[in-house]
This record gives structure tokens, sequence and C-alpha cells, in this order.
């Protein structure tokens, strides 16, 4: 992973913590003054996002897996204002079934085997399957393949 992608991760997951921990903050003062569910409730989540956190900062491999966690969290208030609509992911359904298309078409297997391939290594990585399947995409699909810079230059 190049420097520059980490970093953007690292501002990413900061953004996502910041904006989770507002979120949670506001529900608390909106329901009945907080109150000893509401504190415990909000105690809950914000220990959740400092798991999450924790989580990436000591596991660099598992931050991407844990920016769609907090993406997927972020999304129950996109509605909010301070919402980035860079956060929204593709429904991970897409996801999927964009990953399988390419595994079918660049390893030449069938499409049961394509799944296989894409669980098994979900379970090697310990992350989850749509965060497995969004970095194929991104590093394999349309939008991540090379241009060819001869067409680029001029005649």
């Amino acid at each position: 992973m190049r420097l520059s992608d980490t970093r953007h991760e690292t501002q990413l997951l900061d953004q996502l913590t910041l904006f989770l921990r507002q979120r949670v903050r506001d529900q608390v003062g909106t329901a009945d003054a907080g109150g000893t569910e509401g504190r415990l409730a909000e105690l809950r989540t914000l220990r959740e996002l400092q798991l999450g956190h924790a989580e990436a900062r000591a596991h660099p491999e598992r931050r991407r897996s844990v920016i769609a966690r907090f993406r997927r969290l972020a999304l129950r208030h996109r509605r909010h204002p301070d919402f980035d609509a860079s956060w929204v992911i593709d429904s991970p359904d897409t996801v999927v079934t964009d990953a399988l298309e390419l595994l079918v078409e660049h390893e030449r297997v069938d499409l049961a085997g394509a799944a296989a391939l894409l669980t098994s290594y979900a379970e090697e990585q310990r992350t989850d399957l749509v965060e497995v399947a969004a970095q194929l995409v991104a590093l394999h699909g349309p939008a991540a393949r090379p241009v060819d810079e001869t067409a680029l230059r001029p005649a």
C-alpha cells in the first residue's frame, strides 16, 4: 500500500469516527435527557467506535474493514448536514456481484469457483466478504484499469 493511500484511509477513519461520535451524543441529548439507558447506549456505542479505531491503528491490514463498518454506521445519518457524500458505498449485493464477475473474467473460473475464492480469501484475511469484494473491485474494476498512455500523447 502506498503512503498516500494510508494517509487517506487514516484521514477517512478519523472523519468517520468524529462524525459518528457526534451523532451518538446528538441522539442521547434528544432522548429523555439521556437517562440511565440512554447513557449506557451512548457508552456502548462510543466503546465500539473506540475499539474499531484501535483495531484499525493496531492492525493496518484491517483498516479497510473498519472503515467499511463505520461507513455503514454513518449511512444511518445520511440526511445530516455534516454527512459527506463520499462516504456512501455501493450496496453490498452490487459490490459482491461486481467482484464475482471480475473473478470469472480474469481468473477464468465458473461462478461457484469465484464465490469460493472470494469467501476463502475473506476468511483467510479475517475480514468482511463485502470489504474483500470492494477491495477487489477498487483494484481491478473498470475504473482501476490503467490508461493507455500512448493514446494520451499528442500526435
